[in-house]
């Protein structure tokens, strides 16, 4: 089962699985934390663990669905964001720009015409050259019934999409169990 909305499995589940995946676990993972986590867990003996992390991609233009790379940094970053926790986002972006902004709105926020004039009002009173507005792929969708309003129209906006990315912990890859589970498991 996958974590989605409220069917999210129960920490009781994981005595069933095979496989256990620990998700943002931070750009570096310390063998003591591991040991920590894994002590916590208490696995089972035929259970693999897992540890993630979220990689951010490159930019894309919400408007042209362009990609763009950090290969400059900017003088100012507005991060527009709905969603539960957006400081890994938030620390991400601080050593891209010399002045980061902040407007968060709650998770799984419905964009209205007047949080959108917000933005605008915001991104206008930023008085830096080389400025940018950065929102997150979940949040770039809610903005495209708003895409040719004239708030919109003519602001650099950017979406980050985010990737989920393994440690490399000494276990087989990740990739390389799901196919030999497949092959083994396969109907002939």
């Amino acid at each position: 089962m996958l974590p989605t909305g409220t069917l999210r499995e129960p920490a009781s589940g994981s005595k069933r699985a095979d496989i256990i995946i620990i998700t943002k676990t931070g750009g570096v993972l310390s063998p003591l934390v591991q040991r920590e986590l894994e002590e916590e867990l208490n696995p089972q003996d035929h259970q693999k663990i897992y540890y993630s992390f979220t990689g951010y991609e490159s930019l894309i233009s919400l408007g042209e669905g362009k990609p763009r790379n950090f290969c400059k940094n900017f003088s100012c970053i507005l991060l527009v964001a709905g969603i539960a926790n957006p400081y890994p986002l938030q620390y991400f972006l601080q050593d891209k720009c010399t002045d980061l902004n902040t407007l968060f709105f709650r998770d799984h926020h419905k964009y209205t015409k007047k949080d959108i004039q917000n933005i605008k009002n915001t991104f206008d009173n930023i008085f830096i050259k080389n400025k940018i507005i950065i929102t997150t792929e979940k949040d770039a969708m809610r903005f495209h019934k708003y895409l040719d309003s004239p708030e919109l129209r003519d602001l650099p906006i950017y979406y980050l999409p985010i990737k989920m990315e393994f440690h490399e912990t000494g276990s087989p890859s990740f990739d390389q169990v799901i196919l030999d589970y497949v092959s083994k498991n396969m109907r002939k």
